[in-house]
């Protein structure tokens, strides 16, 4: 991969080309309508868009993360973050699980449905990207 990065490193280090940014723009676009689609969101859901990007990361790195941890890593106001994860919770995309050392809390993470919907949009999104580098 190295060699063939190697010609063009340094334009992929530096500012995209001019050209490549109505594509770029179509294809966040596209992903921001099919990413809300495929979870039952409305497109300007980007609360819960990030909540799922932490609990995904939170995921990969074996942690676990109670509601205000979550709300903490992902930007998210409380309630605002209470109310999605009530919805993703309704959509089978995330669990809680009370913690039985304190009632107070409850972990909360990504389902195996949440997981493999999440894994299909990041591929996705980064299928398109690649395409457009090596094309």
């Amino acid at each position: 991969m190295r060699q063939l990065l190697g010609p063009i490193e340094a334009d992929l280090r530096g500012a995209p080309p001019r050209s490549a940014l109505p594509a770029l723009a179509d294809i966040l676009y596209r992903h921001a309508v099919t990413r809300a689609a495929g979870f039952s969101l409305p497109p300007v859901a980007d609360p819960a868009w990030l909540l799922l990007l932490a609990l995904y990361g939170a995921d990969a790195r074996g942690e676990r993360l109670s509601l205000s941890a979550l709300c903490r890593t992902a930007a998210v106001p409380v309630t605002t973050a209470f109310r999605c994860i009530l919805r993703l919770e309704d959509l089978a995309l995330v669990e809680r699980v009370p913690d039985p050392r304190d009632r107070r809390r409850a972990w909360v993470g990504l389902s195996a449905r949440g997981r493999d919907a999440l894994t299909g949009q990041l591929v996705a999104l980064h299928a398109d990207i690649a395409r457009i580098l090596f094309e």
